[in-house]
């Protein structure tokens, strides 16, 4: 096994655990159940979750955030890239309720006051 595949392979299963996770809360948020519809907004949850995981381990290996580009010092691309998965996993997770704010807007949970 080369090592592409063995961070394919680890980054398959960080991913696969998040989505357990993840199905598990909306089952018990659901009388335990999850509705065929969702199958979409999950398949592209997982596709970003992903995506901002492979892109963070890629920049994670790097020596510098920083390259000699054409007009000097510039950063990485991978900088933006990262933050344009994390904006969509973000939205997505907003989406299905998975942030506390949206959880709470969608009475998923309750609010506690102190």
């Amino acid at each position: 096994m080369t090592e592409n595949e063995k961070k394919k392979r680890a980054i398959r299963k960080e991913v696969d655990a998040f989505m357990e996770t993840v199905e598990a809360f909306l089952r018990s948020k659901n009388g335990g159940v999850l509705p065929e519809e969702w199958g979409l907004s999950l398949m592209m949850l997982r596709t970003y979750y992903e995506q901002f995981i492979a892109i963070s381990r890629e920049i994670d290996s790097l020596d510098s955030l920083v390259y000699d580009g054409r007009y000097g010092p510039q950063p990485t691309p991978l900088l933006g890239a990262r933050d344009k998965a994390a904006m969509r996993l973000e939205s997505m997770m907003k989406e299905l309720g998975l942030t506390l704010k949206a959880a709470s807007k969608l009475d998923i949970v309750e609010a506690v006051k102190e």
